[in-house]
């Protein structure tokens, strides 16, 4: 496998921060661990290598096709088509081999996860203009989000090699400005001066502002963590979370917990209330089940 540049940027950047910022269990996946060539062929084998924007092939392919929606279709179909147009032309720039099925899924979780987020009418005080999106994949969210979320400020933080490669792919493709750690760590700076989309490590936490972000998305990503990190993260988001402001949470609660974590206990003991959970089937009716908590 040919190592791209940005890979190598990468791993200097973890060497030159693990003395001061770096603790194992803040770069490790809980759950993947041991998991490597599990997966059926064509999805991700291994999380710790990455080649090129190619890698999103395969990525892509890590989803059920098609996913359940019981979201309105009217409220649905315009971010879909959204998601999906900004999607080809991406992979068509590029050169990316195209599978129209899972552009469909992508598609759908993320107008489905945009929707919950702005569903009901909330005080100005709550409005969503700058987001963190803890454990954010190949940075999906930001597809939406870019568009849709006037002076955003967009923050994708993750410590896995091949997702967190693939976010700084991804996130550059936004009509945004792009401000990355990894590289010049000595400049970055999270500023409400410089709206755009940011990307930082997870073991760079300290540089997250407090009481700045009005949302945090956790999709599909706490209950395959340690408890260690799931405790640790959970005090951050307490501190860079305002007051009243939303941590969105979409996984598939018992169903799915490998690590056997009560993330509802945890964020309850955090100071966290449990505002939306809808009375729906996970894999019936929606894959995963959308959380909002707010921290009173």
């Amino acid at each position: 496998m040919t190592e791209s540049k940005f890979f190598l940027l990468f791993k200097g950047q973890l060497a030159n921060d693990r003395e001061k910022f770096v603790q194992d269990w803040m770069v490790n996946w809980h759950y993947q661990d041991g998991q490597e060539g599990t997966y059926p062929k064509g999805q991700p084998q291994n999380f710790f290598e990455y080649s090129g924007p190619e890698d999103l092939i395969t990525w892509f392919r890590w989803v059920r096709s098609p996913m359940p929606n019981y979201l309105p279709e009217e409220m649905m179909a315009p971010l879909m088509a959204e998601s999906i147009e900004r999607d080809r032309e991406i992979f068509n720039l590029h050169n990316i081999p195209q599978n129209d099925g899972h552009f469909d899924s992508y598609a759908t979780l993320n107008a489905q996860d945009y929707l919950f987020t702005h569903l009901y009418p909330t005080p100005d005080r709550q409005s969503i203009k700058n987001v963190l999106d803890f454990g954010a994949g190949y940075g999906r969210h930001s597809n939406l989000f870019s568009r849709y979320v006037e002076s955003l400020t967009y923050l994708a933080v993750d410590a896995i090699p091949l997702s967190y490669c693939l976010q700084n792919f991804y996130l550059q493709q936004m009509e945004l400005p792009f401000y990355e750690y990894v590289g010049s760590a000595d400049e970055f700076e999270i500023s409400d001066d410089a709206p755009g989309l940011y990307h930082l490590p997870t073991w760079r936490t300290d540089l997250l502002p407090e009481n700045y972000f009005d949302v945090i998305l956790c999709t599909q990503v706490l209950p395959e963590l340690s408890p260690q990190l799931v405790s640790f993260i959970i005090m951050q988001f307490v501190k860079t979370l305002k007051s009243g402001g939303m941590l969105y949470i979409r996984d598939h609660e018992d169903r799915f917990n490998p690590s056997n974590i009560n993330i509802a206990f945890l964020l309850a003991k955090a100071g966290f209330t449990l505002e939306f959970r809808p009375w729906v089937t996970d894999g019936d009716d929606i894959h995963g089940i959308p959380r909002i908590w707010r921290l009173t």
